[in-house]
């Protein structure tokens, strides 16, 4: 199983991501109430074993680096203790009405900066590339990358929603290892398991899940990290409504599990990835501290391989070929 405590030895199995600490999206001033609500997030993480924590460049508009570090300013005893990472590549509407990717030198270079500047530190624990730039040039992204760290902006490099084959040829120019590729992953998105069931089907053709990736992964010491973890929701309290017959029978099922283990809805959600052998870190998102920690309960219990395939199976909508 591929662990980051291998590498980080002090790591938590669970990772608190920032998105949504800097309150809005849009040029608004920080506000004194999203400093005092992300202490307290940080502060109930700790309680509870979680100490590393995800950012990007682009989390409300950088508004989420820096309430985390006036927050953190507030309570000092943290800072040594903490694993800190954030992404880059992605730039917003400007120049243009619409986002698009940027890993050319300077974007780079200059989003690093911000983030050291935005999270008051002098190096970034793990920098991930946060997309994969159309137009990079491999050389130049990897020189970038071989220069920042030597120095000393980073310590250890990480990539975002990235093949195996991508992976391996920006790893080709590099004087280092990538350790960590963060992928959308729950028990709602399940194309990381219909892509290893289908091998050889017709149908295998339409999840367009990395082929290969959770293997590729394995024989090349790479921690999966799965956002969106928590399914928006979904099986722990969100509307469903709307949603079809499988996303009702597996919440139902949930339910069922919650009240067997004595446990929240998002711990078995979460303790659906926690049991797959790849040693999924799940990133939980949400700024609700009851939710929090809902989700640190994942680690008291662990479903059987029966409930397992139960969940999948449900969450799927259809019986295993």
């Amino acid at each position: 199983m591929i662990s980051i405590q291998k590498i980080i030895p002090h790591a938590s199995r669970l990772i608190y991501g920032c998105m949504n600490m800097g309150g809005s999206w849009d040029s608004s001033a920080i506000t004194l109430e999203s400093i005092i609500q992300a202490e307290k997030i940080i502060e109930l993480c700790f309680e509870h074993g979680i100490n590393y924590f995800d950012h990007a460049d682009i989390y409300c508009r950088g508004k989420s680096e820096e309430v985390f570090s006036r927050a953190l300013a507030r309570r000092p005893e943290f800072k040594e203790k903490m694993i800190l990472q954030s992404k880059c590549s992605i730039k917003l509407e400007d120049p243009f009405p619409f986002g698009y990717y940027d890993l050319s030198h300077g974007w780079i270079t200059q989003s690093v900066e911000g983030i050291l500047k935005r999270l008051n530190i002098d190096k970034i624990d793990i920098l991930l590339l946060h997309r994969t730039d159309l137009l990079m040039k491999i050389e130049e992204v990897a020189d970038t990358l071989n220069k920042l760290k030597n120095q000393g902006k980073f310590s250890h490099l990480g990539v975002s929603n990235m093949h195996g084959y991508q992976i391996e040829l920006l790893s080709k120019y590099l004087n280092f290892p990538i350790i960590i590729n963060q992928m959308q992953m729950s028990l709602e998105q399940v194309g990381f398991l219909e892509e290893q069931i289908l091998a050889g089907r017709s149908e295998g053709s339409k999840h367009f899940f990395s082929p290969g990736l959770l293997d590729y992964s394995k024989l090349h010491g790479i921690q999966i990290q799965a956002w969106e973890s928590l399914a928006k929701g979904k099986f722990s309290g969100s509307d469903i409504s709307g949603e079809g017959t499988n996303i009702h029978q597996t919440k139902a099922y949930v339910m069922e599990l919650s009240s067997k283990y004595h446990v929240s809805h998002e711990a078995i959600v979460l303790g659906f990835l926690l049991k797959h052998p790849a040693g999924i870190q799940p990133i939980i998102g949400t700024t609700n501290l009851q939710r929090i920690y809902n989700a640190t309960e994942s680690l008291n219990f662990e479903l059987s391989n029966e409930e397992w395939y139960k969940l999948f199976i449900l969450s799927r909508g259809n019986r295993l070929p």
